[in-house]
């Protein structure tokens, strides 16, 4: 199954995020195997808002497992985290 995972940033938080790149980046990369894709999401000005990944796992609490590991997410810097499964309509994940 597949899991949309919405990260909505606290407003103000970019040197906090600046610090944890390297964690972050570790996260997503060698931990992130179940992700079939993950990026920013920016808002009308380009400004970093939040990230979105999809994750391929077996249950939505597999999902929010992965999600709460998130340094970010430990840091305390999302105003939001939603998780949906997510079903394909139109198009695909190669």
């Amino acid at each position: 199954m597949q899991f949309a995972i919405a990260a909505i940033l606290k407003p103000g938080v970019e040197s906090e995020l600046f610090k944890l790149s390297d964690q972050f980046n570790e996260h997503i990369g060698p931990s992130g195997t179940n992700i079939r894709i993950a990026g920013v999401l920016r808002d009308e000005a380009g400004g970093r808002v939040g990230y979105l990944a999809i994750f391929e796992g077996d249950s939505i609490g597999e999902a929010q497992e992965w999600a709460g590991e998130s340094p970010i997410f430990q840091a305390h810097l999302y105003d939001r985290l939603d998780i949906f499964e997510y079903e394909i309509e139109v198009g695909r994940l190669i």
